[in-house]
């Protein structure tokens, strides 16, 4: 069971959950090789210990892997005036990795 001890964790937010939120567990699964063990909270203390941080937690670092879209004044949009949400932000971060070429992560995005 070594395999679990190395598996990622991701921390969304609780309570109903979104297009947004399964999509970007998605897009990351699939960058990642397999699917992350998924924590549901809005406790600070759980959520800070994840490696990923989706959709919950005010902030957006890419480096530091925390991807979300509810930060006071958001306002980060592609070039054509559309604004990012948690699932556009993983697949800018990780998404032509995925998708191989630029031009297939311009189609999808």
């Amino acid at each position: 069971m070594n395999w679990l001890r190395n598996k990622k964790t991701v921390a969304v937010h609780d309570g109903n959950f979104h297009p947004d939120d399964v999509f970007s567990v998605a897009i990351l699964s699939l960058y990642l090789g397999y699917v992350p063990k998924v924590i549901r909270t809005r406790d600070k203390n759980i959520i800070n210990k994840a490696d990923y941080i989706l959709d919950v937690g005010q902030e957006y670092d890419p480096v530091k892997n925390k991807f979300d879209h509810h930060s006071e004044g958001w306002n980060f949009k592609r070039s054509n005036g559309i604004l990012y949400a948690t699932c556009g932000l993983i697949w800018k971060e990780f998404g032509l990795k995925i998708a191989g070429s630029k031009e297939v992560f311009d189609i999808i995005d």
